[in-house]
């Protein structure tokens, strides 16, 4: 039998468990993690005694740093109390990043404001950082429908690393079809409209500014020279 003990198993059934003194806390499976990075986030140190809400406080937090797959607690004695071993999974790196389904923009819109780099660890929370921001790119240049999704796929004869994959469907831009105002009656329509960022999508509109793209800072500047406009005139 493994001298090692599952510490989360023998929380509830040892009485005298809060008495055993941590006499060392060594880290195990960690490769691209530094230990040091690991154990000085524990509430559990060497000097102090084992404590099962220490312990659960350990495993969520060190969860939560989104390295890891797996993280378990162990002990075995040592001297007058125990060495507590973390044993982590950690999860794989990132191999390579690719895009998919690029028409309108390029990779390089995009690279330099990933969060997730080459050789980092898989984390979802960058990962899901980095399609808000390709959706919000799409979304300033008009593409209201763009949907960005990822997968991991894993690299040839190289278990511990993956390929990040970004798919993207684009959908197409929104364009103004006609613009109207209601409520006015001091100004011409016509007047207002030609003062407008915003522009009724033409056959000139591939060649002339980008106002024909619905674009929100567009229409709330129009709404906000409109008020101007009003106001100025009393």
């Amino acid at each position: 039998m493994r001298p090692e003990m599952l510490l989360l198993l023998s929380l509830a059934s040892s009485p005298l468990l809060a008495a055993e003194r941590i006499e060392e806390v060594v880290v195990r499976g960690n490769q691209k993690v530094e230990a040091d990075a690991i154990t000085t986030v524990l509430k559990s140190q060497k000097g102090s005694n084992l404590d099962p809400a220490s312990i659960r406080a350990d495993i969520k937090h060190l969860h939560e740093l989104g390295y890891f797959s797996d993280v378990r607690f162990l002990k075995e004695p040592a001297g007058k109390g125990v060495r507590v071993i973390v044993e982590v999974v950690e999860k794989p790196a990132i191999g390579s990043i690719q895009f998919v389904g690029l028409t309108e923009m390029k990779e390089e819109d995009f690279k330099e404001k990933l969060e997730t780099k080459v050789f980092m660890i898989v984390n979802e929370s960058k990962i899901n950082a980095d399609l808000r921001m390709i959706e919000k790119q799409y979304l300033e240049k008009g593409f209201y429908l763009a949907k960005a999704t990822y997968k991991l796929e894993p690299t040839p004869n190289n278990p511990n690393e993956v390929s990040l994959v970004f798919n993207v469907e684009e959908g197409g831009k929104v364009l103004v079809g006609d613009v109207h105002i209601l409520g006015n009656v001091f100004f011409n329509d016509a007047e207002l409209i030609g003062q407008f960022y915003s522009k009724p999508y033409t056959r000139l509109s591939n060649i002339s500014p980008p106002g024909s793209v619905y674009n929100d800072e567009f229409i709330k500047r129009d709404v906000e020279m409109m008020s101007f406009l009003y106001k100025d005139q009393g």
